[in-house]
């Protein structure tokens, strides 16, 4: 991979001569040559991909502090974003089509990684650590046509794995200490405590059956339908609805730990209007952040913030921007 520059990333507080996007955001420089249309995150790395099949992809493995440009085929279109399953030799990512691609450090290029997949469009990723057949751990993929599809050897081969879902319409999934939830369009949310193998309803309290978006942090998980937004503090065995709607349609949920603070997460909205924190104490949305450009498609929208370790990051257009607290609110 190809350094493009190294640089200190959202560690102070901005200068009054350093342009700012909406309250303490910071833009993460160093990221040139073609436009950027989603990020992403898993583990140790931040992934950035272009809006257009061809485009180029960047990455980090050090929360920022240098890119590289991804060599090879990959997913340039959807979805590094869901870069939601890896570790340190290897990385999943959903891209164009909504196929799977696999990169390993050790090739440092890009393969499809769809074996047994038979052509069904992936939404999501989700792994399990040290759960597994392999160190890895499982990984199980969340399809919105064709149910859920698992992997025992870091995503090389996929097999069906939908036993007892009533639906196969799987758009988000999560994986939480020891199982899965996985969110559905039409059916609510299931769970699996076997490693992805089976699959049963779960939810008390959560009466919207079409799931848009689920998000785990710090022993909570939140769910999304339209304005609705729920929250769970026993892994989603039973939920209630945060008490104020979003101000718009949730396309994404973001969470970001805030340790010995509140709850100890923060919870972030994405929606066509822009990027919002839900503030507790007010029971009310703060926006800290404007919608992403014009130029973002809006299939791309909701992959346009991810969180890693505590940073916020978001793309628009051609740049990136960061936030070290909870954008600036």
């Amino acid at each position: 991979m190809r350094p493009i520059l190294r640089f200190a990333v959202c560690s102070l507080l901005l200068t009054a001569n350093v342009t700012l996007l909406f309250a303490q955001w910071e833009w993460a420089g160093g990221i040139y040559g073609g436009s950027l249309g989603t990020v992403g995150s898993a583990g140790k790395w931040i992934v950035a991909s272009g809006r257009y099949a061809g485009e180029r992809i960047v990455s980090s493995t050090d929360g920022g502090e240098s890119w590289s440009y991804l060599p090879g085929v990959g997913p340039t279109v959807f979805n590094p974003v869901l870069v939601t399953a890896s570790t340190d030799t290897f990385m999943l990512a959903v891209g164009a089509g909504y196929s799977v691609f696999r990169l390993r450090d050790t090739a440092q290029t890009w393969v499809r990684s769809d074996s047994g997949l038979n052509g069904a469009p992936i939404r999501q990723l989700a792994v399990m650590e040290g759960k597994g057949s392999s160190s890895d751990g499982v990984i199980v993929a969340a399809s919105p046509s064709s149910g859920i599809f698992r992997s025992t050897d870091q995503g090389v081969h996929w097999s069906a794995s939908d036993s007892g879902l009533t639906t196969l319409n799987a758009v988000t999934i999560v994986a939480i200490d020891s199982s899965f939830l996985v969110g559905t369009s039409n059916r609510g949310v299931f769970r699996s405590v076997d490693q992805g193998m089976s699959w049963s309803s779960w939810g008390a309290g959560l009466t919207d059956t079409s799931i848009t978006a689920l998000a785990t942090s710090a022993g909570w998980v939140f769910a999304a339908n339209g304005t609705n937004v729920y929250q769970s503090s026993d892994k989603g065995e039973t939920w209630s609805l945060v008490p104020k709607s979003a101000p718009a349609q949730v396309l994404n949920l973001v969470l970001v730990p805030t340790p010995g603070k509140g709850l100890g997460v923060a919870l972030f909205v994405v929606t066509s209007a822009g990027y919002n924190r839900y503030a507790p104490e007010a029971s009310d949305w703060v926006l800290v952040k404007a919608a992403p450009s014009q130029y973002i498609n809006s299939e791309l929208q909701p992959f346009t913030m991810t969180v890693v370790d505590t940073v916020l990051y978001t793309v628009d257009y051609n740049q990136m921007a960061c936030s070290s607290d909870l954008g600036g609110t």
